[in-house]
């Protein structure tokens, strides 16, 4: 992915998409995990890809599908996006966006 596309992709997509580093379950009738600017994981799998840190430390896999599996047993749509209080596991507030295009972009 060159520079151009990805500040392309990244332009369009904060264009209609929120901006939350942390895992929640969106609005859609399957409640999909999701995280960054509309970025589905379907899967735990998925999420296991993405660059997740704990306090500024990468986070580790356990982690990484607990805090999955916690959100996935939580209720549907924008009250869990609001309701998650300083969440654990994020992914770097610098660079999220970007990062999980990036990420997405090398699997």
């Amino acid at each position: 992915m060159t520079q151009d596309t990805l500040a392309k992709a990244v332009a369009a997509t904060l264009g209609f998409e929120g901006r939350i580093a942390w895992l929640y379950r969106d609005d859609a009738p399957e409640g999909y995990a999701t995280a960054g600017a509309g970025h589905k994981c379907a899967t735990q799998a998925d999420a296991l890809l993405l660059p997740w840190q704990v306090a500024g430390q990468p986070a580790t896999p356990q982690q990484i599908a607990a805090d999955y599996q916690a959100i996935m047993a939580a209720p549907l749509g924008g009250a869990a996006v609001n309701s998650h209080r300083a969440p654990p596991i994020s992914v770097s507030r610098n660079n999220y966006v970007r990062d999980l295009f990036l990420q997405a972009a090398a699997a």
